[in-house]
């Protein structure tokens, strides 16, 4: 009834790209949507298509420019289908980029694949490249990172991690601490965001791209601290995606490991069952949660200079990092 109607109004059917019955999965363009998953698929014959080229490609000792361009095309266009493929191409487009800048990525000069680049493209003949992604963007559980040039911090919800960097991570720039920053929080949280889609949180532009983009062609050393993010994420999670803030909390801040209090629903049981203390030691202004505290330094409020009062208490220790600490 349908065709009858369209063919009446003088439209034509191309019964070869048609679909005339009922179905939950249509192919188009290479790819299968499935609406009764919600999900997009690399059709078998594309599937295959890849795995052909790339098992020709493994097998020769040298392969042109040219092959090797039109092999990266094809990988370039699963990456909105097939989940990390964009990671998996990166090696092989690394190992082209003089190329294409010297204009010789589609001639037929022959070369000999690096065994980095070999060993990438197996990623291609598994059955990775058979997953599929989703319509619609998934709900995810939040981490947020920051990071300056002496340590980092993120955090969960509730749970908080923070770090300084060795004296060899510390010479590295801001945008690689930043990305190695959501490396160690998303290890530190890995029992929270196992098996989840996660989305990370900073306020470094260059992070944001080379998580979504599952790395980059600019710097080697960010592809290089990216691509065991991505390797670490892919056993582990089942996407990850960034998001730009604007807050900037720790890059104004000092990290201070001394700087620490219990969470205010312990501190509050603690109250409750043996009462409300007078003074809160070896505090400060940003942890104090008593309005009167002893402070190792001058605080405006009510709070009293831990040198400079004596206190009746046999058994009051100062944490050890207290101790050594000092203020020019």
């Amino acid at each position: 009834m349908v065709t009858n109607i369209i063919t009446s109004h003088r439209f034509s059917i191309n019964h070869r790209k048609s679909h005339l019955q009922l179905t939950t999965c249509i192919a188009h363009l290479g790819a299968l949507i499935d609406s009764e998953k919600g999900m997009v698929f690399l059709s078998p014959e594309r599937q295959e298509d890849i795995r052909t080229l790339v098992c020709w490609v493994l097998s020769q000792q040298q392969v042109t420019f040219l092959t090797l361009s039109q092999l990266l095309g094809k990988f370039i266009s699963c990456i909105s289908i097939v989940p990390w493929a964009r990671r998996h191409a990166r090696q092989l487009q690394w190992y082209l980029l003089p190329a294409q800048k010297s204009g010789r990525s589609t001639s037929n000069s022959e070369v000999r694949l690096p065994p980095k680049v070999r060993a990438s493209l197996e990623w291609w003949n598994s059955r990775a490249i058979s997953k599929g992604c989703v319509f619609q963007d998934p709900s995810r559980i939040v981490v947020t990172s920051d990071a300056n040039l002496v340590g980092w911090e993120a955090h969960l919800g509730a749970q908080v991690v923070q770090g300084l960097w060795s004296p060899v991570e510390a010479k590295n720039n801001i945008n690689w601490l930043e990305l190695r920053a959501v490396c160690l929080a998303l290890r530190h949280f890995q029992d929270m965001v196992l098996h989840q889609h996660v989305l990370v949180l900073t306020d470094n532009t260059a992070t944001k791209a080379h998580i979504n983009r599952e790395g980059g062609t600019h710097s080697l050393p960010l592809m290089a601290e990216t691509d065991k993010l991505m390797s670490w994420a892919e056993s582990h999670v089942l996407s990850l995606k960034a998001e730009h803030i604007l807050a900037d909390w720790l890059s104004r801040t000092q990290l201070d490991p001394s700087e620490w209090k219990l969470h205010p629903n312990l501190f509050q049981s603690i109250v409750d069952k043996f009462g409300l203390p007078v003074v809160d030691l070896f505090a400060s202004k940003e942890n104090a949660q008593l309005p009167r505290f002893i402070s190792r330094f001058q605080s405006r409020g009510q709070s009293i200079t831990m040198l400079c009062v004596v206190l009746g208490l046999r058994d009051c220790y100062m944490p050890f990092p207290l101790c050594h600490s000092s203020r020019g």
